[in-house]
């Protein structure tokens, strides 16, 4: 029989991208998965960053400091094998904490590591949907990053924990999780029964997870791609139904900040070529008349 992995995700509000979530990893053995945060009020990345600080706090005092748990995101993350070897694997990477991690830095949403970097040589970016690691571990992380005021984005904060702490976090690189951008990436293999692999540079992964990171933009931008409004992306859609098959939600409801960020984003580059032809015609007309 498996282990049992304990995995906790925040889900404040019901979800389709949580149906799928939890519907996946009930294909598989060695998970034990736990919602937190139902009925909590959103306020941003704090939200989930005390949640994170709490839950974990409370594994260490109920359970073991050394009781390795995950956090993983519940909107755009599904599982893709059984638990097999998956704390072995943690066990020899010998971090407290191992996180996810991306190639591409946006800076609402990163920041770069410094001191971190230039002791690991790796330039890859943290990405916050996964975080696997020792109750107390990821308790002492969270606490600092919120104690010192980091509040805006858990990624940022955890950035700066790195550098402080530059042995208690580690980057995965894709044995845990795989993070596809957008759903759009061409390194997916589909196996029987139920199996997905990753080839990166002709290396093939098996991870446990797949993540979706931006899996709402195209779904949620009316004006940009209003062909996509309410899809779910190709490759979202593509493994959910090779994992769950007709339980796959295949819906995405509209992320309403990005909608309205859309919105405005069009709006202003249509006052903005109004007011340009005006000034174009005032121009031209000034010129004709001083001729």
């Amino acid at each position: 029989m498996l282990p049992s992995v304990d995995i906790f995700t925040c889900v404040t509000k019901l979800h389709p991208g949580y149906l799928n979530f939890k519907a996946s990893f009930e294909q598989f053995q060695g998970w034990n998965v736990t919602a937190i945060g139902k009925g909590m009020p959103w306020k941003g990345w704090i939200t989930r960053m005390i949640l994170y600080r709490d839950t974990s706090l409370w594994v260490s005092q109920h359970k073991d400091p050394e009781h390795v748990i995950v956090f993983l995101d519940a909107y755009d993350i599904l599982c893709v094998r059984d638990s097999q070897d998956f704390l072995k694997t943690f066990h020899e990477i010998g971090y407290p904490i191992v996180a996810g991690s991306e190639n591409i830095c946006f800076f609402l949403t990163c920041r770069p590591t410094t001191r971190w970097k230039k002791i690991h040589k790796i330039h890859s970016y943290i990405n916050g949907g996964c975080i696997i690691g020792k109750a107390q571990a990821i308790y002492e992380a969270f606490r600092w990053c919120i104690e010192k005021g980091y509040h805006h984005d858990d990624q940022i904060a955890l950035s700066y924990y790195m550098d402080r702490y530059p042995y208690q976090i580690y980057l995965d690189k894709s044995r845990f999780i795989f993070n596809d951008l957008f759903a759009n990436s061409n390194v997916f293999q589909l196996e029987f029964p139920k199996k997905v692999s990753v080839s990166i540079k002709k290396q093939k992964y098996h991870p446990y997870f797949i993540h979706f990171p931006g899996l709402m933009v195209f779904s949620s931008s009316p004006v940009l791609f209003p062909w996509n409004i309410g899809k779910t992306p190709k490759n979202y859609k593509k493994i959910g139904t090779h994992i769950i098959g007709n339980e796959f939600m295949d819906y995405q409801p509209i992320h309403m900040t990005i909608y309205r960020s859309s919105m405005i984003f069009v709006i202003s580059c249509c006052v903005g070529f109004v007011l340009l032809s005006v000034y174009l015609l005032w121009f031209l007309n000034k010129y004709r008349n001083n001729s």
